[in-house]
């Protein structure tokens, strides 16, 4: 490069001694060779052009694939929830009561066991769900039922009136979502309201599920504290935490 340059100008202030031949012949040598450069200077800008676009396509495909993983997973934040209603349960919602009463993965701390036909959820909302002082199913928006809850006083009469024993499921599709959490304060807020008597509401969970413990704190619930071999849970005695609200 520098040499063509010093030629170059050499012979542009000296043309009367060389000939006219040698100059036109440097001056095509050094306008092809900057040509060269100029070209090579342009293809490199190009490459880290593409590979920087190629990098930042490659970053915002891999951004929006952990973004679809996180929402698959269920991780959806309660502020971001539907509103729900509760419901008595119908003969007709048996489909949706399946969804849940069959999945062994909901039913694990549940006092019943996983539910195994059809026949078997028509007899139990016949001649239990329905008839039941205060059951209610969990609904979307769409009115579809994903879960259900329940309020059953500790008795009928005498000393225990004043309290009442809160229970809930929600279909395994539907965890991490705030529906739970939702429903329960619900129902807490509406049982108040219709049994005038109550004045505490307690809620218990095995001490291995740490599911339903959040529920309970997240919806309002004091945790009193731990009741040993508190209840029988398939074969098991098992240890449960008492929650309640009272009023």
């Amino acid at each position: 490069m520098i040499l063509f340059q010093t030629l170059y100008i050499f012979c542009h202030f000296t043309s009367q001694i060389c000939t006219n031949q040698l100059v036109h012949v440097l001056n095509v040598i050094y306008l092809n060779y900057m040509t060269k450069q100029t070209n090579n200077s342009f293809n490199k800008h190009q490459v880290l052009k593409h590979t920087h676009t190629h990098t930042h396509t490659k970053m915002n495909q891999n951004l929006d694939h952990t973004k679809s993983e996180t929402q698959e997973e269920g991780n959806i934040p309660e502020s971001s929830m539907t509103n729900i209603t509760l419901r008595p349960i119908e003969l007709s919602d048996v489909d949706d009561f399946m969804t849940w009463a069959t999945d062994e993965r909901v039913t694990r701390f549940c006092l019943w066991s996983t539910y195994t036909s059809k026949e078997q959820a028509v007899d139990y909302i016949k001649n239990h769900a329905i008839p039941h002082p205060w059951l209610r199913l969990i609904c979307l928006d769409d009115n579809r039922a994903v879960g259900s809850i329940t309020v059953t006083p500790c008795t009928d009469s005498g000393y225990d009136r004043c309290r009442a024993k809160i229970g809930y499921v929600v279909a395994h599709e539907y965890w991490g979502r705030g529906i739970a959490t939702l429903a329960v304060k619900t129902a807490a807020a509406a049982i108040f309201k219709e049994w005038p008597h109550l004045r505490r509401l307690e809620g218990v969970a095995d001490v291995d599920n740490r599911g339903s413990q959040r529920v309970l704190e997240k919806s309002g619930f004091e945790r009193e504290g731990v009741l040993r071999n508190y209840v029988e849970l398939k074969g098991k005695i098992v240890d449960v935490v008492m929650y309640s609200i009272v009023v």
